[in-house]
């Protein structure tokens, strides 16, 4: 049931889109191919399925994308606050993300102490790497 009512609200978007991109197309451009084939597999190596939903699961949508649109990323930063839940479980799947993805990941966690915590990066930018994907 919960797949025709997507099923329904998708078309009617879709519908819109449409009528209103005709308008605002020489300002915007023309439309973007927004579905990705491919992509149930792809969140598939990250142990993901199309129906999850979280902050996790779109951060591996945006590195899905990000890679997929721009092949020649060399590095990922992960900033996030101290014990944000979603940014830890996303830091725990880091070296199955930099697998895949073949680009490292480093986490820069700010913490309210001060400090350089940006000196973390230092060391990517200085001697940048690939990995090789799975």
């Amino acid at each position: 049931m919960l797949l025709a009512k997507q099923r329904i609200v998708l078309a009617a978007v879709e519908q819109l889109e449409k009528r209103y991109q005709r308008e605002v197309e020489h300002y915007v451009g023309p439309p973007v191919e927004w579905r990705r084939p491919g992509l149930e597999e792809d969140l598939g190596k990250f142990g993901m399925v199309i129906e999850q939903e979280g902050e996790s699961y779109e951060n591996a949508l945006k590195i899905l994308h990000l890679i997929s649109r721009y092949p020649d990323l060399a590095l990922f930063v992960q900033t996030s606050p101290a014990f944000c839940c979603p940014s830890l479980v996303t830091e725990a799947l880091s070296s199955a993300i930099e697998k895949i993805a073949g680009v490292p990941i480093v986490t820069v966690t700010y913490d309210g102490t001060g400090g350089d915590k940006n000196a973390v990066v230092v060391p990517y930018i200085k001697f940048p790497r690939r990995v090789k994907t799975a």
